[in-house]
Formats: structure tokens, sequence, C-alpha cells
């Protein structure tokens, strides 16, 4: 049994000993040279790292985004920018059909960052994974800064055309209706109130 499955299946257990139930820390699962690759140098969007190998060499029948979700919410908990940038770019090269719908929630998620450069590879997640469900959620996203919701804007109408079915939602498209076409297989319950309120 790998360390990652060991500890998806003993997500509970308290490794760092502090407190009650402290958040753990999923790096720990990590083999050493991956978690020195991922926590020593910040990743170059479009170069592959030893990250990006570790989770694609991961059998596709495992769900890798509980994982990479824990890391990427470990990361803001501790204010940790090069860690929550490096998992972002590790998502965004990764398939989103490889990921899953909850991919989209938590690039979505990634867009809230206080750091713009997080919501800007957030962003390129999206523009990556040239997928129309995946931007359901991106087309209804509104930013503060005027060159976030341009490239938003320009990652969306790329999408609509490189789609096949030009079916990318249009304004008003509500959660519900999101919910219902996204998360139709069931997979979905939990991560709302989970993960979008951050």
């Amino acid at each position: 049994m790998s360390i990652w499955t060991e500890r998806l299946e003993n997500k509970n257990a308290n490794i760092s000993g502090e407190g009650s139930n402290p958040p753990l820390n999923p790096l720990l699962s990590f083999p050493f040279d991956v978690r020195q690759d991922i926590t020593s140098q910040y990743y170059e969007t479009g170069k592959t790292s030893l990250t990006q190998k570790y989770f694609e060499d991961i059998p596709e029948q495992r769900n890798v985004m509980e994982f990479i979700q824990e890391i990427y919410f470990f990361a803001v908990r501790k204010k940790n920018h090069m860690l929550a940038w490096n998992i972002m770019v590790v998502v965004s090269q990764l398939p989103y059909k490889r990921l899953g719908n909850q991919a989209s929630v938590l690039a979505l998620a990634a867009t809230r960052n206080e750091h713009l450069d997080i919501v800007e590879i957030a962003i390129r997640c999206f523009e990556n994974w040239e997928d129309r469900h995946a931007c359901v959620f991106l087309a209804n996203s509104s930013f503060e800064e005027r060159w976030l919701q341009d490239y938003a804007a320009e990652v969306c109408e790329y999408v609509m055309e490189e789609d096949s079915t030009n079916v990318l939602p249009k304004k008003g498209y509500s959660w519900e209706m999101a919910k219902r076409e996204l998360f139709a297989s069931g997979n979905f319950e939990g991560y709302r109130s989970r993960y979008c309120s951050i």
C-alpha cells in the first residue's frame, strides 16, 4: 500500500500531534523527493514538475482531486504562497477529464485567493482544460481587477470557439443549474459547503 493510499484511508489520523484535531499536513503523504520539489522552488507554467509526474502516475481509478484540494487549502491556511502556486500550476497542467468536476470547484475557489498571481493561474486552469463544463463557473465570476475580468472573458470566448457544441452558459446561469449539469453523478455533495465558502 502506498503512502498516498494510507493517507487517504486514514484521513483523520493526527499526524502532527498538535491540539485535539489539527489540520493535517498532506505533504507528509508525498515521497521525500516530491515533497522537496514542491516546497523548494516556484514552478514555471508549461514545464512538467516532479509533482505533476507523481500525480500522472497515480492510477486513473484513484480520485486525486481530494488530495490536491487538501494540499491547496493547507497552503492557504498556512499562508504558504509557494505551495498554493505550485499545486495550482500542477492542476492547470493536468487534464480536466483526469481531475473530474471537482477541479472546477477548486479553480473557482482559487480565483478568490488574495494573491493575484494565484487568481491568474486559477483562470489559466480553465483555459488549459478547454472544457465548457469547467467554464460554467468562470463565465459568471466577476473580478475587481479589470485585467483579470478581461482575461476570464477571453478564456470563456476561447473555450466557446473551441467547443464543438458551442453551448457555453449565458450570464445568469445559476449555481443550481450548474450543480445539476456538472454534478448529476452525485459526487458533488459536501464540496459546496466545504470549498466554495473559502
